[in-house]
């Protein structure tokens, strides 16, 4: 401000004097700031290398004291280790750069507080592969193939994954063998299609019961009966159907004590007798010599026979008590 005072001089006289009264500022100053690990900030001649608080007083301009308040931080850098792992044909973007090779690679970033940062790469390119296989399967099996229920011979492609999870591509070339176990019937006289195989005649019923010593391609009953063929081929079996064989010259044969109706059917066959029977066999042939239906009744005069599941056409009949058969044909419509 301004200021005026009258003094009394040493000789006696008044003096005045005029003031002007100029107050300095002094500052009490707060200031943050932030460096990277391994720099050094200087603070009054002071080298900082280290977070903290520090504080110093300064003279102004104005010859005033001045206090300074500083909060340093030293942000940290890195030095980073990674693994990678792609798969072949794949590429992996580092530091700008595409990479398809395995590899050490080395890249400086700048950290989000603006520090330099190294990152240390190690990528590994793991393989897929494209493999051929090959299997073989017995007809009537199937083989699993990835996702695809195989039956059929032929090519086929799958894609797996592999252990380190790339796609892996599998071709397999796939045979099926195929056993014709079909039968000629001559009279009794039985002969499977299938040559080069090994076979096993067997008697049908319950289960399939083995014939001693009928080990041919060709078998001769001696006997009424159901019979079928095991053959076995490249370590494939299959089974054939049962065939029917009727030894006429043997065997009593009449025609007059069933009565089969509607004939023709469309499913429901009636058969009646004039008396009861303790065990009546009755067995269906179709025009082919297979066995296709084989029932047994007990202490009956009439029963029926279901052919709702069987196709149409013409079929043999069967009726077996004791050492008596009689023979019947029904058709089917």
């Amino acid at each position: 401000g301004e200021y005026s005072h009258s003094f009394i001089s040493i000789t006696g006289c008044d003096s005045i004097v005029n003031l002007t009264l100029i107050v300095n500022p002094t500052y009490d100053i707060s200031s943050e700031i932030e460096i990277c690990k391994g720099d050094t900030y200087l603070f009054e001649g002071e080298e900082l290398n280290q977070s903290g608080e520090y504080s110093h007083s300064f003279i102004s301009i104005t010859g005033c004291d001045s206090i300074v308040n500083l909060t340093l931080t030293v942000n940290p850098t890195y030095d980073i280790s990674s693994e990678i792992e792609i798969c072949l044909g794949d590429t992996y973007l580092f530091g700008g750069e595409e990479l398809i090779q395995s590899g050490e690679y080395s890249h400086s970033f700048i950290s989000i507080t603006g520090c330099d940062s190294i990152v240390n790469l190690t990528l590994i390119v793991n393989p897929t592969y494209n493999l051929t296989d090959g299997a073989t399967i017995c007809q009537k099996e199937i083989y699993q193939f990835g996702n695809q229920t195989l039956t059929l011979p032929g090519e086929y492609t799958e894609i797996f994954s592999s252990i380190n999870g790339c796609d892996s591509i599998v071709n397999l070339s796939l045979n099926v063998i195929y056993i014709n176990d079909s039968i000629i019937k001559d009279q009794n006289i039985l002969t499977v299609i299938e040559d080069d195989a090994e076979y096993q005649w067997v008697e049908c019923g319950a289960s399939l019961m083995p014939i001693s010593g009928e080990t041919n391609k060709t078998f001769t009953a001696i006997q009424n009966g159901y019979y079928a063929v095991i053959v076995k081929q490249n370590d494939c079996i299959d089974t054939s159907d049962c065939i029917s064989v009727t030894l006429i010259d043997i065997i009593d044969i009449k025609n007059n004590t069933f009565i089969l109706y509607p004939n023709p059917t469309a499913g429901i066959v009636n058969i009646n007798t004039n008396k009861e029977y303790d065990k009546i066999k009755v067995s269906l042939v179709n025009i082919s010599g297979q066995l296709v239906l084989s029932k047994e009744f007990f202490n009956s005069d009439s029963f029926e026979l279901n052919l709702n599941n069987l196709n149409n056409g013409l079929y043999t009949v069967l009726i077996e008590n004791n050492n008596s058969i009689e023979i019947y044909r029904i058709q089917k419509e």
